[in-house]
């Protein structure tokens, strides 16, 4: 049996014009339109006569201090996909069947969540990160959690939740979901709409009385969909949706009720997006190393009107937490050069997410640590200030090491130069400028007694394509104190001065 939880978004046309927190400062009478008709408005402008389908001039007349403003549909999109993206981690199958609605197929995911009531407190807690107002309901069909959730965001504007005469918008079984159908209006279909005349001139009030109309009247004086749409919602029919993909990039932004001045202000906005990537990598299973956190002033006398920061990790990661505590650190060093109007978070290269290693002995948290440290000392200093040392492919000893910020990933492993001797015969500790020794007898000399030769030669030959060839034997020798040294001799004819290179531990 499937089980569909619909979100619907009420206040969605309101919202992508006046967000709910911009709604509060302004004048409790708003409405949008399109093509000088009113397609939705407030609660006080319903109050004053205000009715979606109404001429603006005709709402203005009736209502002088209405606020009117045009619809923005690709804001309304934008809404519902940020809201399909916040619901990614709960199921897969996602789809919106409608411009104002999100449904999820969670009948999946029951085993995992521990229940539907466990399930439903997730998707409302994960709710509260997108800015819009969001009504749920949930039952075995899609159509039924369709009409639950109109019918719950109904209730809620004309205040009839409190009377107790909704019920809860969550029905488990489809003959429960029956029952509660034959008592809701008609009109809570929109399919039924257009014949709203015909149907109250038979007496018809509820979808239960829509339902007992003979099927063939019904086929001559209404459209095939609203047939089709009470037996989906009854479950005679199934109702077929495309699944709604998720972007293969993260590219998020965010526009702030008021300018940015301050930078814990831009924190704030930041954290809101990194919510969105948590829900998105974890979709998807993949995790990151690097982000861009990009935001625009308001102020075009600036030579720069944006600014950008990169947010690097040590380890690819897709919680917030990691990514929170790097932004913390990295937001400390930069300077706002006016206020922010536009917030945008662009995710580079990802990975395949992999969960860690269960083990018994080894304790992961002390590598944790140790990541997060490094992970914080490179927000503060930079990324180029914390360096460890990396292989290179080279025969010249001083030019075998190389260094490299802690946060950047070896492209590659390289592999070690032919001939060259087992690790234990190259010393712990090189010099950085070898020190010359005398010569006793045609032996190395140091503090005027001959060194002990004990291994060698090692012979190296390289640098010629860099105009720095050198030619040297190598020799592993003892002084008189007992100490292990790495010397050289320049090779020729005949051969050149003797060098110390190195020490052994």
């Amino acid at each position: 049996m499937s089980l569909w939880v619909a979100l619907a978004l009420p206040q969605l046309a309101l919202e992508a014009v006046w967000s709910p927190a911009m709604q509060r400062l302004l004048p409790a009478t708003l409405a949008v339109h399109e093509h000088e008709h009113i397609v939705q408005c407030s609660k006080a402008a319903q109050q004053q006569g205000v009715q979606p389908g109404m001429r603006v001039a005709a709402a203005q007349a009736m209502c002088p201090q209405l606020v009117v403003a045009t619809r923005e549909r690709e804001a309304e999109a934008a809404l519902q996909e940020q809201l399909a993206m916040a619901m990614q981690p709960f199921t897969p199958q996602l789809a919106m069947p409608e411009p104002d609605i999100v449904v999820l197929e969670v009948s999946g995911s029951l085993r995992l969540f521990r229940g539907i009531v466990a399930l439903c407190h997730r998707i409302h807690q994960a709710m509260k990160g997108v800015p819009v107002t969001v009504v749920r309901g949930v039952a075995p069909t899609l159509r039924g959690a369709m009409i639950l959730a109109r019918v719950w965001a109904l209730s809620a504007s004309t205040r009839q939740r409190s009377e107790g005469s909704v019920p809860r918008p969550r029905v488990l079984r489809l003959s429960h979901l029956q029952q509660r159908l034959e008592v809701l209006p008609w009109r809570v279909l929109p399919e039924a709409q257009p014949h709203a005349d015909w149907l109250v001139s038979l007496g018809c009030r509820t979808l239960g009385d829509l339902n007992r109309l003979p099927r063939s009247g019904l086929r001559q004086r209404t459209h095939a969909s609203l047939l089709q749409a009470l037996d989906q919602a009854w479950g005679r029919e199934v109702h077929s949706v495309v699944w709604w993909q998720p972007p293969q990039s993260f590219r998020q932004g965010f526009e702030p009720l008021e300018a940015l001045e301050h930078l814990h202000q831009l924190q704030e906005g930041a954290e809101h997006l990194l919510r969105q990537l948590e829900a998105w990598l974890r979709a998807q299973q993949k995790s990151c190393d690097q982000l861009e956190l990009i935001w625009y002033y308001d102020d075009r006398r600036l030579a720069s009107p944006q600014q950008s920061l990169t947010l690097q990790l040590a380890q690819a990661h897709w919680e917030f937490p990691a990514w929170q505590r790097v932004l913390a650190e990295s937001l400390q060093r930069c300077e706002l050069a006016a206020p922010v109007q536009r917030l945008v978070l662009q995710a580079g290269a990802t990975v395949p997410w992999q969960e860690p290693a269960a083990t018994l002995l080894p304790d992961p948290s002390a590598q944790t640590e140790a990541l997060a440290l490094l992970e914080l000392l490179v927000a503060r200093l930079g990324a180029h200030a914390v360096l460890q040392p990396h292989p290179v492919a080279d025969h010249r000893p001083e030019r075998a090491n190389g260094w490299r910020s802690v946060i950047e990933s070896p492209r590659h492993t390289p592999a070690a130069p032919a001939g060259s001797p087992p690790p234990g015969t190259r010393p712990f500790w090189l010099l950085a400028t070898p020190e010359p020794l005398a010569t006793v007898a045609g032996r190395p000399a140091r503090q005027g007694v001959p060194l002990r030769l004990l291994a060698g030669p090692e012979r190296i030959e390289a640098g010629w394509w860099e105009g720095e060839w050198c030619a040297r034997d190598y020799f592993v020798a003892q002084d008189v104190q007992g100490g292990y040294c790495w010397v050289y001799c320049e090779r020729g004819s005949p051969p050149g001065p003797w060098w110390l290179h190195g020490w052994f531990g």
